[in-house]
Order: C-alpha cells, then structure tokens, then sequence
C-alpha cells in the first residue's frame, strides 16, 4: 500500500508535494526552511527526507531526520556533572554521544507530516519511518534515537509511536506568549505595577539612550556582525548550548526566507548592541537566537529590551503568538510567557542500554522546575 524513500538532499524532492501535506503554522516542516538549514553545516548533522508515497505515488507522509553528536553535559544536573567534568581530565570525549534525531536542530516542534484530507494509516506511515530511522542510525553507528518536540495536543501521534516501545521523557519547555492587546501600550498597561515599572525602564533606556530600533529583513550585510554577537551568548550561555551557528546558517535563512525571517536589531551610533533572529509563520513570531554586545548588556539592558521589542514587533504585526522558546525561563514567564510542556521519545537499537535508558530516563532528562509568576492585572 505504502512505500519510503529516503533523501539525502532536499533538492531531490519535489518542493510543491513536499510542502502540500504542511498544516498552516509549521514552517519548520516546509521546504524552504529545511533547505536553509541543511545549508547552514550546523555541527556535524547529516540530513535524511524520509518520504512515504502511495500506490498513486502521492506523497502521504514525511519526516526530517539527522544525526548529530550531543554533549549530554548540557542536560545533566548535580553529581552527574561532577563526574563528567573530573573524567573529561583524562577521556576529552566522555559523554559527547552521536544520535539518530527527528525534529529540527534550530528550533521546537516535529517534523512528522502526515496527509490528513484522507484517511491514511497513520500507524502504518510512522512504523515506516521509525523502521527507517533504526536503519540510519545503524549505519551512523548513532543508535539512540529521538522523536521530537512533541505538545498535549499531539497527544494521538504520541501514543502512537510509544507503541513502538519508544521512551516518553520531558524535554525542556517551550514559552510562548498568547497575543491579545491592540498595541504594546495596551501590554503595558495590562501588566501589574512591578513588572510594568521594569518595562518603562528598559523603555527610558531606549529613549534617554538615543537607541535605535531596526526590522531587517535583508541582513546578508551584516551577518559576520551577527555571528560575532551570537558566539557571545553562546560562549555565557549556562543553561543550555548545544548548536552552534556559522555565517551560512545566517546567508542561508537570509535567502531561501526572505520576508519570511528578519534580525531585529539593538543599536547606538550604527553600532549594533544585540539583535534577536526572528522567524515569520503564519500566525506566530518564532523569536530563535539572541547575540549581544556583553560589554554594554548591563548598560543598556541588551537582553531585556531584544524580547520586549520583539513582542512589540509581534504585536504590531498582528501575529496571534509569539514564540520564546526554551531557557531564561524566569525572565520570560515575567513578560508573559506561558509554559508549555515538551516531550520526546527515546529508542536505542541496543536492548541492554534501552532496559536502563527506561529507568534512568528521568536523571539523563529531568524536569525543568519553574516557579510561576502573574505578571498581568487579570
């Protein structure tokens, strides 16, 4: 009934049946976004397109699958770390692992895409995929596998692929905030005394500052700026650091999203503070990376003032959400940040190391404990 096919650049693919099968709101499952990241050379990934056609060769179902080499230190807490860091002394490559991935390495969300006009074996198309997967990762020596972003609303698919004695774990969440005000004074003016006294500070540092704002939707000028200021925040980043972007992530975006990505930027005199990389979907800003200058971040509130401009950009764009992503939770649940629960699913092709994978599950992927505010009156 079904037959895969498997890809290794997505050139080879018709891009119209490609993207036919998207759902509105999924750009990271389009054509041209995964065009654009699999020219960016990030880390060491290598791409596979698993397509799956019918009798009538249509494409009925599809999914984006990599491998890439992970440093586990990024997700370990406590002892664990202690360990990692001592045996690092003598082993420089403890811990750093190479696994099977689908999903995207820039940003939340699956790349499952499954045609639902009809009524398609869904079960079939995903045991497929995931027969294929187990393959690729053999043949990378890269034998544990991951399925992610997966939300409560995913729940059907979910279920699904646990069928297949994958492993469900907490990934970290995501943040996104619901857009309801007509503009951003409305925002401020929703807020609660406290958090919106923070917000005309960062604003009177803007204005008192002679800050510029600037939408910059062709940023291919500016880019090894761009990459400088990002590497920054890479290099302080404690939480979390696992992709590291180079100048054609940036070209590569700048030319196959064109009008659909923009950098907003931060700067005093010409010079840029900070920017936030800003992917365009059909009703939601996704707000990617952050780069800033580190010898004025306290100066000027770089961090603060990037996410407020971007939820400013957002709200007078129309968008109906915006999101923030995974990290600097605190800040980001005090702007208005709602926290969505992640999941992913585990398989490793090597029984033994699957049994204790089961087990263990929750140290190696632990839940990310957050305290929850009120910023808003209401």
């Amino acid at each position: 009934m079904y037959q895969i096919k498997i890809f290794k650049n997505i050139n080879e693919i018709d891009k119209k049946s490609w993207d036919s099968i998207v759902e509105s709101d999924n750009i990271i499952n389009k054509f041209d976004f995964l065009k654009a990241v699999e020219e960016s050379k990030i880390n060491d990934c290598k791409f596979y397109y698993l397509v799956v056609y019918n009798n009538a060769n249509q494409i009925v179902g599809h999914a984006c699958v990599y491998t890439i080499s992970v440093d586990l230190f990024i997700f370990l807490k406590g002892f664990f770390l202690k360990i990692i860091k001592f045996t690092r002394k003598i082993i420089p490559n403890f811990c750093i692992i190479k696994l099977t991935e689908c999903g995207s390495p820039i940003s939340l969300g699956n790349t499952f895409a499954i045609n639902t006009q009809k009524e398609y074996s869904r079960l079939k198309i995903i045991e497929l995929i995931i027969n294929e997967m187990k393959k690729i990762a053999k043949e990378n020596n890269a034998n544990l596998l991951a399925i992610r972003d997966f939300y409560k609303k995913d729940y059907k698919i979910s279920n699904e692929i646990k069928s297949f004695k994958f492993i469900e774990a907490s990934n970290m969440p995501n943040v996104e905030i619901k857009i309801k005000w007509k503009n951003f004074n409305d925002y401020i003016n929703d807020l609660r005394y406290n958090y919106r006294r923070f917000v005309k500070k960062c604003n009177n540092i803007i204005n008192q500052s002679n800050l510029k704002i600037e939408y910059c939707y062709n940023y291919s000028e500016i880019i090894p700026e761009l990459l400088k200021l990002y590497l920054n925040c890479y290099e302080h980043a404690k939480e979390y650091r696992r992709e590291i972007l180079t100048e054609n992530f940036f070209k590569s975006m700048n030319k196959y999203l064109y009008k659909k990505s923009l950098v907003l930027l931060l700067k005093k005199n010409n010079h840029i503070l900070g920017f936030a990389f800003i992917v365009l979907d059909d009703f939601t800003a996704r707000l990617l990376y952050v780069g800033m200058d580190y010898k004025k971040k306290e100066k000027y509130n770089i961090y603060f003032n990037i996410f407020y401009q971007g939820l400013k950009f957002a709200i007078e764009n129309k968008f109906k959400n915006l999101e923030l992503g995974v990290t600097t939770y605190e800040f980001k649940i005090k702007l208005g940040g709602v926290i969505i629960s992640n999941y992913i699913y585990l398989f490793h092709n090597n029984k033994i190391i699957h049994f204790f994978l089961k087990i263990f599950k929750n140290l190696v992927l632990p839940k990310t404990k957050l305290k929850y505010r009120h910023p808003f009156k209401n």
